[in-house]
């Protein structure tokens, strides 16, 4: 049933078992999530071999996901290996320049989006999708090409992707056809349910930091307080100017 388009989207299930292994230490939960490794997805991945032309893009980002779960519970590199390529894989060669991802839901062919473009690309709940695998990878690995990816997505898909009326619509495509126009969606989908939590998201990555570092990843006024760091980050940031970016730290 796994190898069926949609048939086989079964989520980011192989994520939530491996966080209750991390919330029971009971190893038994992420020892099942291994049962959900799609071989189809992951025996390519592990041989770091490009196989998404034609997998259905929003079934398979989320058990990559779960990759990284598996990994934080196990520390077994190979999973970490298998997302991190994932994720160099898509966003070099299968992503639209505002971050999407797919058409008509599924991978195309290697660097082929330039000949795909429609009504329907960019599913919008696989950039949701790519987004938290983002976050995820930068947890472990932290990068400016990671949020430079995470930036562009942010603004120029989930930001564009509210209809601006009391509808609460969203978009399921974000199309990229000559004289195409987005078409919004209220009702109860995939893309409409992501499309609701989205723009609650937005603070997720603005900051990061660990003992050593502190990352400022997007440019979204914001103020972050941390006593028990002693970081205090004030940020202005006026979109509409070049120069508009003011930082205004503390670290005590």
């Amino acid at each position: 049933m796994w190898e069926t388009y949609i048939a086989g989207e079964f989520g980011g299930i192989n994520e939530s078992l491996a966080q209750l292994t991390e919330i029971t230490q009971q190893t038994k939960y992420v020892q099942t999530a291994k049962l959900f490794n799609h071989d189809r997805l992951m025996t390519p991945l592990a041989a770091s071999i490009d196989a998404l032309d034609g997998m259905h893009a929003n079934q398979h980002i989320p058990q990559v996901i779960g990759l990284l779960e598996i990994y934080k519970v196990t520390h077994e590199l190979p999973y970490f290996k298998m997302a991190d390529f994932f994720w160099q894989t898509v966003v070099q060669h299968h992503t639209y320049s505002f971050g999407g991802v797919g058409k008509s839901e599924l991978f195309q062919g290697r660097d082929e989006l330039g000949q795909r473009l429609g009504s329907d690309s960019a599913e919008t709940c696989a950039t949701y999708n790519m987004l938290k695998l983002t976050k995820k990878l930068f947890e472990f690995d932290p990068s400016a090409a990671k949020m430079a990816y995470y930036e562009n997505a942010t603004f120029n898909h989930i930001a564009a992707s509210s209809a601006q009326d009391s509808s609460g619509g969203s978009t399921y495509f974000m199309p990229t056809g000559y004289g195409e126009q987005k078409q919004f969606d209220v009702d109860n989908t995939c893309c409409h349910g992501t499309g609701l939590e989205n723009h609650f998201k937005y603070g997720e990555a603005i900051y990061a930091y660990d003992n050593r570092t502190v990352w400022v990843n997007l440019p979204i006024s914001s103020t972050v307080e941390d006593s028990n760091h002693h970081i205090y980050i004030d940020l202005d940031a006026d979109l509409k100017e070049l120069s508009g970016l003011k930082i205004t730290a503390f670290f005590a």
